[in-house]
């Protein structure tokens, strides 16, 4: 499962004219995951719940992570350049986890939460069972790299980011 979140920032305001800068920003963000929402659905077979800016996208086999990865990375893309030329700055910060049944979900959300609140943009954190899972690929796409170590669950656990395309 993946969580995005979306945080908006409005350009089009100077602080030298005393102008409020979060006006209309919490609806900003709401209108982005929306939107991006929506462009996913269309794109991704998947289960998905939100609620305000963030949306917990569910999918399976685990073997489409790579077109999921690709297909939210398009979107995000075209979300910041179209909100861009209207002066909002959007940024997406996203944790993928994996789990093996239902009763997992709930404690794997939250490490999703604690991810997401490190405050990687553009990048998806990850914990090590998503990293071991995901080297078993046969041909995995990404490269998986270590960002630290960081207290998750009361405990001290590697956090990796799903970096980039590999060529080979």
């Amino acid at each position: 499962m993946i969580l995005v979140k979306t945080v908006a920032s409005n350009l089009a305001k100077d602080s030298s004219f005393n102008k409020d800068f979060n006006v209309g920003v919490d609806e900003k963000q709401n209108e982005v995951a929306e939107e991006f929402s929506k462009l996913v659905t269309d794109k991704i077979k998947c289960k998905m719940r939100s609620s305000k800016n963030e949306l917990l996208i569910s999918f399976t086999p685990f073997e489409n992570v790579d077109k999921v990865i690709s297909e939210i990375n398009a979107e995000v893309k075209k979300l910041k350049e179209k909100y861009r030329l209207q002066k909002w700055k959007v940024d997406f910060f996203m944790a993928i986890e994996t789990y093996a049944n239902e009763e997992e979900a709930a404690t794997k959300l939250m490490n999703l939460k604690k991810l997401i609140r490190l405050g990687f943009k553009e990048e998806v954190a990850c914990l090590s069972t998503f990293m071991q899972r995901y080297s078993l690929l046969e041909s995995p796409k990404y490269v998986i790299e270590g960002k630290g170590l960081y207290t998750i669950n009361d405990k001290e656990e590697t956090v990796f980011c799903v970096e980039k395309i590999s060529f080979t």
